[in-house]
């Protein structure tokens, strides 16, 4: 009915808007068991509540979101519940969370793609960081760098077909 309507969408509203990865310190870092202990619990009531998918998906977004501490990001604590858990649905809410971080971007006609592959060599720069730590995870920051290395493609088309019109 329209009640469960509305919290449904306060509930997804909240969980949409939360950024603070569980077990977040005051100096950034993440407290590896609190946040262990959160994941575990959450889809143990995810699973109780038959909303598997969609707390998962909510998972890997506020892992997507955790903080940078001491230049490091992920966090060794992110890169071990997605390296210990290998979940789908986690896996695509962190990728979709790493992407949406950027924000809007405003590229001139002639621009091309040179924002996208500072972007895609930043994180295979993260990649070789933690690839032999944490393979699931960098395959992940891998995906992500591709991802702007396509993108960068579409730019330099874009300012090509500028170029010939100009």
């Amino acid at each position: 009915d329209e009640s469960d309507r509305h919290l449904v969408e306060l509930c997804y509203k909240l969980l949409d808007s939360w950024y603070t990865c569980p077990g977040t310190l005051k100096n950034g870092s993440i407290d590896n068991e609190h946040l262990q202990a959160w994941i575990d619990t959450a889809r143990e009531q995810a699973k109780k509540d038959e909303r598997v998918e969609v707390s998962d998906i909510h998972i890997g977004k506020i892992l997507g979101r955790s903080s940078t501490h001491n230049n490091i990001w992920p966090q060794e604590a992110v890169c071990y519940a997605i390296d210990r858990l290998n979940v789908d649905e986690i896996k695509r809410g962190f990728i979709i969370a790493v992407q949406n971080k950027r924000g809007a971007s405003t590229h001139g006609p002639f621009e091309g793609g040179g924002q996208e592959r500072d972007l895609a060599q930043s994180f295979r720069q993260k990649v070789s960081a933690i690839r032999d730590r944490w393979p699931i995870t960098a395959s992940l920051l891998e995906t992500v760098a591709v991802h702007y290395d396509e993108e960068a493609k579409y730019h330099d088309n874009r300012a090509r077909e500028a170029d010939l019109k100009y």
